[in-house]
C-alpha cells in the first residue's frame, strides 16, 4: 500500500485516537518511519485533538452527533447499495471509500472519541462528588453518635436519680479524689478515673463494692480505655461501699486489704 493509499484509509486518524489493533500499530508506526509528512500530520492531529478537549470542555450539542450518525450511516447504506470497490494491500488493511471525504471521517471520529472522553470525565467527576458526600456522611453520622453518647452521659450523671459517690485516697495514694455515679433506679453505674495515679508496672487497679460486708469485684480499671476518664463500672444492688485496691496483672478473686487505696461510702 503506497502512501496514498494509507493517507486514505483512515489509519492514521484511528491511530491517533488509540483504536487500532497491534497489527494496524505495526503498520501506522512503519509509515510514520518512512514519511516525515506522514509524521507531521500525525502530531497536527494529535495537537487538535488535546486543543479541541481543552477549549470544549463540555458536552457536544446532541443534534450534532445526530448529524454526524445520520452521516455515517448514509455512508454505509451507500456503500451496501453500489458495491463500491474496497482498496486491498498486502497487510490486509482496508483504506475508506472514495465517495467517503477524508476530512468528514477525521470529524466524525474526532467527534465521537471527544464525547467519549468528556463523558467518561463527567462521570469521574461525578463519582469523585459521591465518594466526597459518602466520606461526609459517615463522619457526620461518626460526630453524631459522639454526640448522642456525650448526651446520654450528661443526662445520666445529671439525673435526680444518680447518686454522687466522692471516693477518696489514703496514704498509699494521697491527693486522689474520685467521683463515682451511681443510680440505683437505672441499675447503672460510671466511674471518673482522670484523677487516680499511674498503678505500679506489675499491678493493676481493682474496685469492690462491699455488700453486707462482702468485697464483690465490679472489675479491672483500664485508665487507657478509648482515652476517656469517664467509664461505665459494673452495678450490684444494695452496695455500702465502693473500694479500689492495687492487685497484680490480671486482678484477684478477693481484694489485698493492704493494698487498699481509695474508697467512699454510698448513701
Amino acid at each position: 500500500m503506497n502512501k496514498e493509499n494509507f493517507l486514505a484509509s483512515g489509519l492514521l486518524e484511528q491511530y491517533a485516537l488509540g483504536i487500532t489493533s497491534n497489527e494496524e500499530n505495526a503498520v501506522v508506526e512503519n509509515y510514520l518511519k518512512q514519511f516525515p509528512e506522514i509524521r507531521t500530520e500525525f502530531s497536527a492531529m494529535r495537537n487538535a485533538l488535546d486543543q479541541y478537549a481543552q477549549q470544549y470542555a463540555k458536552q457536544p450539542p446532541q443534534v450534532l452527533r445526530q448529524r454526524v450518525i445520520e452521516a455515517i450511516e448514509n455512508e454505509a447504506d451507500r456503500k451496501n447499495d453500489t458495491n463500491d470497490p474496497i482498496i486491498g494491500n498486502a497487510s490486509g488493511i482496508q483504506s475508506q471509500p472514495s465517495g467517503w471525504p477524508r476530512y468528514l471521517v477525521y470529524a466524525a471520529t474526532v467527534f465521537l472519541a471527544i464525547s467519549l472522553y468528556l463523558n467518561k470525565q463527567k462521570s469521574d467527576q461525578l463519582q469523585d462528588k459521591l465518594t466526597d458526600t459518602q466520606t461526609l456522611l459517615v463522619t457526620c453520622e461518626t460526630d453524631n453518635e459522639g454526640l448522642r453518647s456525650n448526651q446520654d452521659i450528661f443526662a445520666f450523671v445529671t439525673s435526680g436519680h444518680t447518686q454522687q459517690v466522692a471516693i477518696k485516697g489514703n496514704s498509699l495514694a494521697p491527693g486522689t479524689n474520685l467521683m463515682a455515679y451511681w443510680n440505683e433506679e437505672e441499675s447503672r453505674a460510671m466511674l471518673n478515673t482522670i484523677f487516680l495515679p499511674e498503678p505500679p508496672a506489675d499491678k493493676q487497679y481493682q474496685i469492690w463494692a462491699d455488700v453486707e460486708g462482702e468485697m464483690i469485684s465490679l472489675g479491672l480499671l483500664d485508665q487507657e480505655e478509648d482515652n476517656n476518664p469517664l467509664a461505665d463500672l459494673a452495678f450490684i444492688n444494695n452496695a455500702e461501699s465502693l473500694n479500689i485496691t492495687l492487685e497484680p496483672l490480671g486482678g484477684s478473686e478477693k481484694p489485698t486489704v493492704s493494698l487498699l487505696v481509695a474508697n467512699g461510702n454510698i448513701f
